[in-house]
């Protein structure tokens, strides 16, 4: 496939036909989500508390029942999931 050009106008990037370009962030974040949204309810969750929140791995474990062995197991999981569900350069 061919790239399209792309121009300027008011500021935002517009391909040749005039129609708004879709910036590589936002590709990239709708990726994301949508692998999130693919993941287990439980590694969505300890993703949720650990890099939304901000949890530790402990307080994770302590919320979810689990132990922190559990929570960095489950964790690493979903990011192999993510990575086999997403491409971002």
């Amino acid at each position: 496939m061919a790239d399209k050009e792309l121009t300027v106008v008011d500021g935002k990037d517009m391909d040749v036909g005039g129609e708004a370009a879709v910036p590589d962030v936002a590709l990239e974040r709708i990726a994301l989500q949508e692998a999130l949204d693919g993941l287990p309810e439980q590694e969505q969750k300890i993703i949720q508390l650990r890099y939304f929140q901000h949890r530790s791995q402990r307080e994770t474990a302590k919320e979810l029942g689990i132990s922190q062995s559990q929570v960095s197991r489950l964790e690493k999981q979903a990011f192999e999931r993510i990575r086999k569900l997403t491409i971002i350069s």
